[in-house]
This record gives C-alpha cells, sequence and structure tokens, in this order.
C-alpha cells in the first residue's frame, strides 16, 4: 500500500502548524502515541505530550485543513495500540481507509 501511495506521488512529509492541535486521548491511546512516535514521524504527524493528551504541531500535507483531522488521528492512535508488540510493519500501511481514500483524491504541491 505505502508503494501504491508513493506511485500516485502523495506527500507525507509533515507540514508545521501556526497553532498546535490538542487532542484528549484516552490511556491507551497516549501510550500508542508515545510507543509509536517514530512510526508517525514516519507520516509526518509531530507532537508534544499534554496532561489530557497531544498537541499535534505537524501533519502530513495532504491532511492540512481536513476536517477530519481529529478523527483519522484517533483512528491511527488505535490501530498503533492494536498492532502486535514489536511489529515491524510501516506506518504507511496501517492508514486507516478514510485517509487513503482522502489521499488518492488530493494532489500534492510540486
Amino acid at each position: 500500500r505505502y508503494e501504491r501511495l508513493r506511485e500516485q506521488m502523495i506527500s507525507w512529509d509533515g507540514q508545521e502548524l501556526m497553532a498546535p492541535i490538542v487532542i484528549s486521548l484516552g490511556a491507551r491511546e497516549k501510550e500508542a502515541a508515545n510507543s509509536g512516535e517514530s512510526r508517525l514521524a514516519e507520516l509526518g504527524i509531530s507532537f508534544a505530550v499534554t496532561e489530557e493528551g497531544i498537541a499535534i504541531t505537524s501533519v502530513p500535507e495532504v491532511l492540512v485543513g481536513s476536517d477530519g483531522l481529529e478523527d483519522f488521528l484517533h483512528d491511527l492512535l488505535i490501530e498503533l495500540a492494536s498492532a502486535p508488540d514489536g511489529a515491524e510493519e510501516s506506518c504507511a500501511t496501517m492508514l486507516p481507509s478514510c485517509v487513503r481514500v482522502e489521499a488518492r483524491s488530493k494532489p500534492t504541491r510540486d
């Protein structure tokens, strides 16, 4: 799937946000974010941990301005939390189907 996304010229480079997006997380999601930080970075997602969850500081360009960004992040963290320990699966192959569809329909800038 990742190769297919690359072939479609989707940019997963992180786009710095002007203001962080604070997302409240449950304990399981917060642990998934902490343990999956490098996998999330593969997708251009960076964050800082807060008391109530995380403050997203960058997201992939393909998701900038997306109305479903918070839902996407929750879905992705649930996928990370559900992955077997030590799984080497690329985060891009774990993308929730909602972003796969959005990514196919959104062109990148050159």
